[in-house]
């Protein structure tokens, strides 16, 4: 009877932090597809090529992490950053870049389309 209670105090104290670990997650995904979409339009204005350097590798690093949640850790996410996380699985081949750039450029990709 010692280990049920244990099992279930243990239970009953890990649901308030998880709870509030769901709602800073959600609200942390929110402000992710904020951020990219910030860096798709920064992207389509700028001509320079560290700042697409830098626009591409911080894409990057959104997409590694978000692949992560989405496959291994089976988290739902917005259909917006699905589609980015597929997009832009790739984003280190020249050809891929060039091709996400185009789209980019000339308005053709959100993360809504």
């Amino acid at each position: 009877m010692s280990q049920y209670k244990n099992t279930l105090d243990e239970l009953e104290s890990f649901l308030p932090k998880y709870e509030e670990n769901k709602r800073n997650l959600e609200r942390i995904l929110v402000e992710a597809e904020i951020e990219i979409t910030k860096t798709l339009n920064f992207l389509r204005n700028s001509e320079l090529e560290m700042d697409l350097e830098n626009s591409f590798q911080k894409l990057a690093d959104y997409q590694f992490i978000l692949a992560k949640l989405l496959f291994a850790d089976e988290l739902r996410i917005s259909e917006g950053l699905k589609k980015f996380v597929h997009d832009f699985d790739r984003v280190d081949d020249d050809e891929l870049k060039a091709y996400l750039l185009a789209k980019i450029k000339s308005g053709e990709y959100d993360l809504k389309s």
